[in-house]
């Protein structure tokens, strides 16, 4: 397997090309960053995905590795996505979809949102709407911050937890934005 130049010390763990150990290289300088990376190819998808193990170990970062790339197996298997979206390009998408008339974000109330267990965790997932239908977009760790603060402050704001019909972006009143 050819290195690419930001890439060095390339390991196949699998002997297959799906799950691939390698280091990167600083920018500045040329030398070889400890962190061990993973690349695992999708089950069923095209692409990769690839991380940081956040281990300089390098067996460590195999055991993390080949974890990461069950349970995508899983997740495939399971008939979930793999691929999360971004809250910003969810809600872009969601003013496409509602072209001409108010934004979908706009509509998003404290009920659209829930958790879903998952084998490896708690996940924050929002129910949209959208010219497909509806459909469950998995909240990033930034996304879930944000919403705890915003849940946070409405809910010291009101002396109670918002009620379920409630927009999240609403005014003081309760009353929808826009």
């Amino acid at each position: 397997m050819s290195e690419q130049l930001w890439q060095t010390n390339q390991r196949d763990i699998k002997n297959d090309g799906s799950v691939i150990l390698f280091q990167r290289r600083r920018a500045k300088d040329g030398t070889v960053n400890p962190t061990w990376y993973m690349r695992l190819l999708l089950p069923e998808q095209n692409g990769y995905h690839t991380q940081s193990t956040r281990t300089k170990n390098e067996f460590e970062a195999g055991k993390i590795a080949l974890q990461a790339y069950e349970k995508f197996q899983l997740r495939s298997l399971s008939g979930n996505t793999l691929r999360t979206v971004k809250f910003s390009v969810a809600v872009d998408g969601w003013a496409k979809d509602y072209k001409g008339t108010q934004s979908s974000a706009r509509e998003l109330r404290w009920g659209n949102i829930r958790t879903l267990n998952t084998p490896d965790g708690a996940e924050i997932v929002v129910t949209v709407k959208g010219k497909t239908g509806e459909r469950d977009v998995v909240m990033n760790p930034n996304t879930r911050r944000y919403l705890q603060r915003l849940y946070d402050w409405r809910t010291g704001e009101l002396g109670k937890a918002p009620d379920a019909a409630e927009y999240l972006f609403c005014h003081k009143d309760g009353r929808q934005i826009g």
